[in-house]
């Protein structure tokens, strides 16, 4: 019973993430989990964006961080993420430092 719920799904899955157009094939399970943590975290107030957006917006980041592989994508945005929190504690210790922020 739990694996054809399991199955119905997946289903449901390939139909939501077919509809932004991202190809499942060069995904990790772990990307996937990423993808629906970050959906989820939109909340039931907000739409996931529709056709066009959410693709340009992957092609843009692609471009901006030299990410030829969407597969790619999803360990550089963490790349991205854990500098930019580095940074942040620089500019925080510096503020810190000199008394001011």
């Amino acid at each position: 019973k739990q694996f054809e719920g399991l199955k119905e799904l997946y289903g449901v899955f390939c139909d939501v993430v077919g509809s932004v157009d991202i190809d499942l094939e060069c995904l990790s399970c772990q990307d996937l989990a990423a993808l629906l943590r970050t959906w989820l975290g939109q909340g039931s107030h907000r739409k996931v964006a529709k056709d066009a957006s959410i693709p340009a917006m992957v092609t843009h980041f692609q471009k901006l961080f030299d990410v030829a592989e969407l597969s790619g994508v999803f360990p550089k945005m963490n790349e991205v993420y854990t500098s930019l929190s580095k940074y942040k504690n620089v500019v925080r210790s510096i503020q810190e430092a000199l008394q001011i922020g």
